[in-house]
C-alpha cells in the first residue's frame, strides 16, 4: 500500500480513525503512521477493489475526518 500524501493541516500525524464513504456505505478505517490499517481490508474487499484500481479520497468533513472515495476501475 502506498503512503498517503502529506495531509499536514488536514489531519494531524497521529493515530486516528477516518470514515470512508463509497455510495451509501461507510467504513471506519484506522490511520496509523500515515497508512490506512484496521478496516482497510474490509473496505477494499466489500468495494471489490482490484489491483490497478485507483481510489481518490475527497475530504468532505475536516472536523470528523470523513472522506468520500471515488473508485476508478482498471481498464482491461
Amino acid at each position: 500500500m502506498q503512503p498517503l500524501p502529506d495531509l499536514k493541516g488536514i489531519i494531524e500525524n497521529k493515530e486516528k480513525y477516518l470514515k470512508l464513504q463509497l455510495g451509501e456505505r461507510s467504513w471506519n478505517v484506522k490511520l496509523l503512521n500515515n497508512r490506512l490499517s484496521a478496516g482497510w481490508t474490509s473496505f477494499a474487499s466489500e468495494s471489490e477493489l482490484q489491483p490497478g484500481d485507483v481510489c481518490v479520497f475527497e475530504l468532505i468533513n475536516r472536523e470528523d475526518s470523513v472522506f468520500k472515495v471515488h473508485v476508478f476501475k482498471r481498464q482491461c
